[in-house]
């Protein structure tokens, strides 16, 4: 494509034309349901969104969906997103000099007033660099001051608390939550751009005023930490914020010539930005829960509605960051996490939800929660899933509740193999509990059990190792033991897939200050692990281990000072980019880094630190106390544990006090509340007896299995949808079908699921105004009914049609019945064609005089050759491709050249099983080079009838306006 450099992202035509060049299009529409659109133009404050890695990760990013909502609620601010393009359209985009765009309005990144990074992980900030770059913004604030006011770039999220080593590439940081500082940040913009608007100044006076913006967020906005306001120094650790004539010169104060003070005054009295910055805690309420959250139209890592019922953890596991940066402890009540499930849930569409939390285990109404929602949203067949369980809490009334739909996986996360371990790192779990759940797992119909193990932990011995081992052989016995007892329930014996991750000190936990353990030493404990469970004979477990090279990384970047950007800058040149996928993780680059500026990764990661010592992420103050982790480092040593403070008295840590908070408990123990006054109940009951009585008495009702009505549909795929594929537009159909309250029957087993069946997959980038559906329906509806809920629920781009009830089930099923297709090719290249329209035209009707007058055209295919069973246990299973010739001609039943101002073909193709014409494989023939934009116009039975109306003895004829069980949609 040779689109000029001044071509636009915005042009549709444009667009188009990349999208059909890379892989998974449909990641670039920003068209997911329930998107928000506001006006570019008219919006006072705009805000991008930019997650640092590919599409399918950022949409499952639940702390995105918050701000999306939080800020999309008030009228005149916007926020749109942006995410990694994927290295085709990487190449595209830089290809045709055209900028990263925010997803939705398709509008330069570089032209928003805000873009927010989500810093989730270390290994990501090559890709921050690369966003950037991108966007056509320079990556250094110090040189993007120097070009524009606006963009003014931000990172938050978790591993924003140690700022240092991005300091050097964004404006300013927010650190915890975001739902009051985001809008608050961008209300000071707004009204930065109310006294700025039509004023015209040089560079310099723009550069001025571009500091005094950031001075007053990090002077008016809690929990905002700007990088420039603070000098660092080689003899301190800590970078020290700049004062007095320094931070005067810096504001540009006696600059009165470039009439900065009537542009953006500055107080009276020039107050330093404060020594430490705040990390911001909210409160969980229906604010920050999305209910309306984005929809996708392609499949994601985490597909699943997500309800955060608890935020914060309190179990002070050792090595665990997000266990001390999220505290305190935040949680929903049980009545409105009931309430808005029901609301996410019927916005979305989605068969699955999760309840979200550091420690699902420890949200003190999970029982009753878990049983109200089972009772509210089993009978519509939408199952509930958590993250890693604490085997201490793990039982078999939770296993039960757990898999009422459909078994979604146990995860537990034992963490290390031995008790002594176990009370280094303050997991807080005896090997009789381990071993526990998993049986209660196993005897409630779990065949497979996800286990989490550390390697590489302080004090770690080789028998703590093979204490790993131990615990999968014991619980194997124990699980043999149950099978044998009970051969009817349980046929399959357990499988475990162990997965071991390397401790990597982190900042903010008693383990801060010890180094990472070497490559060559993770490498050796990873050889005993394997050699430990090669020698126990267990063919059941799968063990997985993470690269040392990774962790070794995440080791450097995450304990890094402000120089450290030098690091990450030389990289990210050198071509490191996607470093948290392990098949573009090029660590080479990064020992050539280190090497250049005079150290070795190892140096920077793996020496241990003096304890206590003050470290470069302390300009952040996340309520700990440094002698408290000091303190929890001692117990480390000697083996001591310390409880979690929501079940015991306060531990003096600082985050109550210093952050002025409490931890807020749906249904806290009354003793812990009278010993520890930062404990607090969410909303305390006047009457043990007026608790709601829903979660113990509503009995749960069946999901329904049999089928009541089946319809027949008839819809259309048309615009940007034709850019996503056929398990997405089933997906796509099932989710608008749960929208629109419409009972499905579903099929019966472990993982039940409706029962939809399309005719005939539709291949990417066609268009289609006649696609076949059959669907099975718990509950009898209307047709016009159903029709109109349906499309209510549907984009513009895929609506029904025509429905038909039929009476019994068809005798053949759609896909067999199927005999022809029809397709409608228009050329799209003409503009871009060498020859005339009239010469197109010439040829193109020769080439389809000669196809009809020809008895033979062969093509050539590719041939799925199945492997035997032994080349299939030792390959991948998948069997190979082997080109072979095949002869179309006897499936072109229709080709003509339709007399219109373009170039329309219309086909008619056999697509049954004795034949399968592809309308690419025709149009190859006719012009090899030619561009078509293809559209399937109808399907045909094999006996020559409307698919829609084969097999027509099961057609109903009653309640129907025209005697006949049929409806067009009307426009």
């Amino acid at each position: 494509m040779n689109t000029a450099h001044s071509s636009s992202i915005k042009n549709k035509e444009v667009f188009e034309a990349i999208l059909e060049q890379v892989e998974k299009p449909g990641q670039y529409l920003g068209n997911e349901w329930g998107a928000i659109r506001k006006d570019f133009s008219s919006s006072k404050c705009r805000l991008v969104l930019a997650f640092p890695d590919i599409y399918e990760l950022g949409m499952s990013n639940f702390g995105l969906k918050i701000l999306y909502q939080v800020v999309n609620k008030i009228p005149e601010y916007m926020v749109d997103r942006t995410y990694a393009p994927a290295r085709d359209m990487e190449a595209i985009l830089r290809k045709n000099n055209l900028p990263l765009f925010a997803w939705e309005s398709r509008e330069p990144v570089a032209d928003f007033e805000l873009v927010g990074f989500s810093l989730q992980y270390e290994l990501t900030y090559t890709n921050v660099l690369n966003l950037l770059e991108l966007a056509g913004l320079s990556l250094f604030s110090i040189e993007r001051e120097k070009e524009r006011l606006f963009p003014l770039v931000f990172g938050g999220g978790p591993s924003a608390i140690n700022p240092e080593p991005m300091a050097q590439f964004l404006d300013f940081f927010m650190i915890g939550d975001g739902e009051s500082a985001v809008p608050s940040a961008m209300k000071v913009i707004e009204e930065a751009k109310a006294v700025l608007e039509g004023v015209e100044f040089d560079s310099e006076t723009r550069m001025y005023l571009r500091r005094r913006l950031l001075y007053k967020l990090a002077s008016e906005v809690p929990g905002i930490y700007v990088p420039a306001l603070y000098a660092v120094s080689e003899d301190e650790p800590v970078a020290r914020p700049i004062e007095g004539e320094a931070l005067a010169d810096y504001l540009g104060v006696d600059r009165t010539d470039l009439e900065l003070d009537r542009l953006l005054t500055l107080p009276a009295e020039l107050k330093p930005a404060p020594p430490r910055v705040f990390r911001q805690v909210s409160p969980l309420n229906s604010d920050n829960q999305p209910t309306r959250s984005l929809v996708p139209y392609l499949s994601l890592v985490h597909d699943r509605e997500v309800l955060e019922v608890r935020r914060g953890c309190d179990r002070g596991c050792r090595f665990c960051q997000p266990g001390y940066s999220f505290l305190p402890v935040r949680e929903r009540s049980a009545e409105d996490i009931l309430e808005l499930s029901k609301k996410a849930l019927a916005n979305s569409g989605h068969e699955e939800y999760s309840m979200l939390s550091l420690c699902v285990s420890d949200y003190t109404s999970l029982q009753e929660s878990v049983r109200a929602l089972n009772r509210e949203h089993s009978s519509r067949r939408t199952s509930i899933s958590f993250p890693s369980q604490r085997a201490d809490r793990m039982n078999l009334d939770i296993a039960e509740e757990l898999k009422t739909v459909r078994k979604s996986g146990i995860t537990l996360a034992p963490e290390a193999g031995s008790e002594r371990l176990r009370a280094v790192i303050n997991k807080g779990l005896n090997h009789g509990q381990i071993i526990s759940a998993i049986e209660s797992a196993y005897q409630s119909g779990w065949n497979s059990v996800k286990l989490y193990f550390m390697c590489c932990l302080p004090t770690e011995t080789d028998e703590d190792l093979q204490g790993i081992i131990e615990i999968l052989k014991e619980a194997t016995e124990k699980c043999r033991q149950i099978r044998k007892n009970d051969p009817e329930n349980h046929s399959r014996q357990i499988e475990f897939t162990c997965t071991i991750s390397n401790f990597v000190p982190k900042p903010f936990t008693p383990f801060q200050w010890f180094g990472q353990v070497t490559r060559e030493e993770t490498r050796r404990k990873h050889r005993v692990l394997k050699e430990a469970l090669k020698n126990s004979h267990l063919n059941n477990v799968t063990l997985n281990v993470t690269e040392p090279e990774i962790s070794l990384m995440e080791a450097v970047i995450s304990r890094g000072d402000r120089s450290y950007g030098d690091l990450i800058y030389k990289a990210f040149r050198k071509g490191a980019t996607f470093d948290a996928w392990d098949d573009q993780f090029q660590p080479r680059l990064w020992h050539e880094v280190a090497e250049e500026l005079g150290t070795t990764l190892e140096e920077m990661a793996c020496v241990d630190r003096e304890v206590g010592s003050t470290q470069p992420w302390e300009v952040v103050h996340i309520g700990l106390h440094n002698w408290w982790l000091v303190k929890e480092w001692e117990k480390s040593l000697s083996e001591s544990e310390t409880g979690n403070c929501t079940e015991n008295t306060c531990h003096a840590c600082g985050v109550c006090t210093e952050l002025d908070t409490n931890h807020e408990l749906a249904d806290p123990s009354k003793e812990v509340m009278k010993k520890n006054p930062f404990v607090k109940e969410l909303a305390a009951h006047d009457d043990e007896d007026s608790h709601p009585s829903l979660f113990f008495t509503k009995p749960a009702e069946a999901p329904p299995v049999e089928t009541v009505q089946r319809v027949r549909l008839e819809f259309t795929k048309s615009g940007d949808l034709r850019f996503i594929g056929h398990l997405d537009l089933q997906t796509l159909l099932i989710r608008a079908l749960r929208r629109a309250g419409v009972t499905m029957a579903y099929s019966q087993g472990f993982n039940p699921s409706p029962k939809l069946s399309i005719a005939m997959p539709l291949s990417l980038f066609m268009e289609s105004r006649a696609e076949v559906a059959e669907l099975e329906l718990a509950e009898a509806l209307p047709v016009s009914e159903f029709l109109s809920r349906l499309n209510n629920q549907l984009p513009p781009e895929v609506q029904v049609s025509r429905v038909l009830e039929l009476s019994e089930k068809p005798g053949q099923s759609l896909s067999s019945a199927i005999g022809t297709a029809r397709y409608e090719a228009r050329f799209a290249g003409l503009q871009e064609a060498e020859e005339t329209k009239e010469a197109l035209l010439e040829a193109i009707s020769s080439s389809i005089e000669e196809i009809n007058r020809s008895d033979e055209i062969l093509v050539e295919t590719k041939k799925k050759i199945k492997k035997g069973r032994k080349r299939r246990k030792s390959g991948n299973g998948k069997g190979s491709d082997k080109p072979v010739m095949k002869n179309i001609r006897p499936g072109i039943v229709e080709l003509t050249l339709q007399d219109t101002d373009e170039i329309v073909l219309a086909m008619e193709l056999s697509c049954n099983s004795e034949l399968h014409v592809k309308p690419q494989e025709v149009l190859d023939c006719i012009s090899p080079k030619g561009k078509w934009r293809i559209c399937r116009t109808g399907l045909k039975s094999l006996r020559g009838i409307e698919l829609i109306n084969h097999d027509l003895k099961g057609i109903s004829a009653t309640d129907s306006p025209e005697s006949e069980k049929e409806l067009s949609k009307v426009n």
